[in-house]
């Protein structure tokens, strides 16, 4: 899992609104403006670990088939970390940090 990411700039968390395949996420991602930073979306989920009861959240990386999905399930908190290649209902959060222009 990369674990470098922007070093400036909100996070910010977004549904999806439709089921998506694995390979449409960086395209769901560039339509929001932003760049993934794993470590601090694992972040949020460690220092709030309720946050993913009501926002089940997820991040793919490396050739878009592993991934870590944060939810509640069956009443309990999960973190599953997973390597295949299966689409994205809607409603899952995913998140990155603004993409910085390059102009001034």
């Amino acid at each position: 899992m990369p674990m470098d990411g922007p070093e400036e700039g909100d996070l910010v968390f977004f549904p999806l609104e439709r089921n998506t395949p694995v390979a449409d996420i960086s395209r769901a991602l560039d339509e929001q403006g932003l760049i993934p930073d794993y470590a601090a979306q694992m972040q949020v989920n460690a220092d709030d670990p309720a946050f993913a009861d009501e926002h089940p959240n997820g991040m793919q990386w490396g050739g878009k088939n592993s991934y870590a999905y944060f939810r509640r399930h069956s009443g309990e908190r999960e973190v599953l970390v997973i390597r295949r290649g299966y689409g994205w209902r809607g409603g899952i959060w995913f998140a990155g940090r603004r993409k910085v222009s390059s102009q001034s």
